[in-house]
């Protein structure tokens, strides 16, 4: 009888829903990249929203000049690419003119990141090698299998979550978190 996955804090998954004497599996290793990119987006986004209002909107020399852009460009660009996936057109929900506070900024980068999680539980093995059509935001057409453009997706946030603890720095804010994926599979929580 196969065990249910169990969801805790910020979407990590529990061991007991891993059988430990499984063959490692394409869909088991995005589980856990999926876990581990919501509980690293979590875990910054509550040490970033802890800080004062100034912080949050000041301009920093990076790809995105400072913490609250560059969360909302994560959050525009994973919500983009579930659109894609599922065939919809892009959503401009997450435009530069929309002004968001931090705690809704986190609590939608939550909900599509778990969105995420629920969804790579949900498909087969095999889906991970299907092959989607897609358009960049430029309009050119795309073909790639699935499991690229989620390593591209997850790589994206691990990239943004590295600038944003950049910028953490050059602001001076001291006990910046670390959100390595290697402290995460060491995190008690996971390792019940």
């Amino acid at each position: 009888m196969g065990k249910k996955n169990k969801k805790n804090y910020a979407g990590t998954l529990d061991k007991t829903s891993l059988n430990q004497t499984d063959i490692i599996t394409v869909k088991n290793i995005f589980i856990q990249y999926c876990s581990y990119n919501l509980w690293a987006t979590t875990f910054l986004v509550d040490t970033i929203k802890n800080l004062p209002e100034k912080v949050h909107q000041a301009e920093v020399k990076s790809s995105f000049p400072g913490l609250y852009k560059t969360l909302m460009h994560l959050l525009d660009v994973e919500n983009n690419w579930w659109h894609r996936l599922n065939g919809k057109e892009k959503s401009g929900a997450y435009n530069k003119e929309t002004s968001y506070q931090l705690s809704e900024v986190s609590t939608l980068l939550h909900q599509c990141q778990s969105r995420w999680l629920d969804w790579v539980l949900a498909i087969e093995e095999k889906d991970f090698y299907n092959q989607v059509n897609y358009k960049n935001l430029k309009g050119e057409p795309f073909k790639q299998p699935l499991y690229q453009i989620l390593l591209h997706i997850f790589n994206h946030g691990t990239y943004h979550r590295g600038q944003l603890i950049t910028i953490l720095h050059q602001l001076n804010i001291q006990n910046i978190p670390q959100t390595d994926f290697i402290v995460w599979t060491r995190n008690k929580e996971f390792n019940k």
